[in-house]
């Protein structure tokens, strides 16, 4: 049977986006606390993965731990015995979740040490769209030389730019008219 992995990230305790390996999980629940912003760039990123985002409103001593462990619950009677959880936390408190998963069947981790282990799309998205908007490429073949010279492309195959151009044009990250690549006006949504 092969593993599949759901992760649960408490990014209160983990601080930033950019340390959880997408790669790895089938379904990512990323859980936002209420002193937390997402940049623009990251919710881009989060929809790209297609990473669900819980927005944790209350503020009291421990509510993002309270709701990320009913989340658990929730999504551990809709999910088969193939599927591994992984909470992406350093808080070791989660750990006492193990020993009620175990008995119900499931194998459960925790994760405090995720590393940059992202694929090489994410790494040519957090590239991109780390350069402010006004640097950034304006011509489809300065945009392909761009992606082609950063660290991510130099070690993998050919057609991985251009897969990437693809891929965010399907996601209206950027448009391309006439030879030259935009960036559309992305509208952030503030969920308080």
């Amino acid at each position: 049977m092969k593993k599949t992995y759901y992760g649960f990230c408490d990014l209160e305790n983990l601080g930033r986006i950019e340390r959880i390996d997408f790669s790895r999980y089938k379904k990512l629940y990323i859980f936002v606390g209420t002193h937390q912003k997402i940049t623009e760039q990251e919710h881009l990123l989060l929809t790209l993965t297609q990473t669900e985002i819980i927005y944790v409103k209350s503020s009291g001593k421990d509510a993002l731990d309270k709701v990320l462990i009913l989340y658990l619950g929730k999504v551990n009677n809709e999910s088969g015995p193939e599927v591994i959880f992984e909470i992406i936390s350093k808080d070791r408190g989660f750990d006492v979740a193990k020993e009620i998963l175990n008995s119900w069947g499931r194998i459960y981790q925790r994760n405090g040490s995720q590393k940059q282990n992202i694929d090489d799309k994410t790494r040519l998205f957090l590239a991109l769209f780390s350069i402010k908007k006004e640097n950034r490429p304006k011509h489809y073949n300065a945009l392909v030389n761009f992606l082609k010279t950063t660290a991510i492309c130099k070690n993998s195959h050919e057609s991985l730019p251009i897969e990437f151009i693809f891929l965010m044009v399907q996601m209206n990250c950027i448009m391309i008219e006439k030879g030259r690549a935009r960036d559309p006006y992305v509208l952030y949504c503030d969920p308080s």
